[in-house]
C-alpha cells in the first residue's frame, strides 16, 4: 500500500509559517495541515505522522517536495526525520 502526499517542513513552528505565507495556503495550522492529508510539522511531528501511517498499513510514502531549489531544508528534514523512521 502506497501513499503520495504532500509535505510542508519546518525546522521550527516560525519557519513552517513563513513557508505557509509564502505558498499562500489558507490554513496556519500544522494540525489543519494533516486532517486535509498533509505530512507536515516540524522532524518529529512528521516522524510521529510517517509512524501512524505505517501502523495504518502503508508500506510506502511518497513525499511530494515543491521547494525544488531548496535542498538545505530538504536535507534538514532528512537528518531529522530518517532516523526516526528507519527499521
Amino acid at each position: 500500500r502506497s501513499l503520495m502526499t504532500n509535505v510542508i517542513f519546518g525546522r521550527d513552528d516560525a519557519e513552517i509559517k513563513r513557508i505557509l505565507r509564502s505558498r499562500s495556503i489558507e490554513t496556519k495550522e500544522v494540525a489543519e495541515l494533516q486532517r486535509q492529508g498533509y505530512v507536515a510539522g516540524t522532524g518529529d511531528q512528521i516522524a510521529e505522522q510517517l509512524g501512524r501511517l505505517s501502523e495504518a498499513g502503508v508500506q510506502r510514502i511518497m513525499l511530494q517536495w515543491l521547494e525544488l531549489d531548496d535542498l538545505d531544508r530538504l536535507e534538514a528534514m532528512a537528518v531529522r526525520v530518517l532516523p526516526q523512521v528507519q527499521s
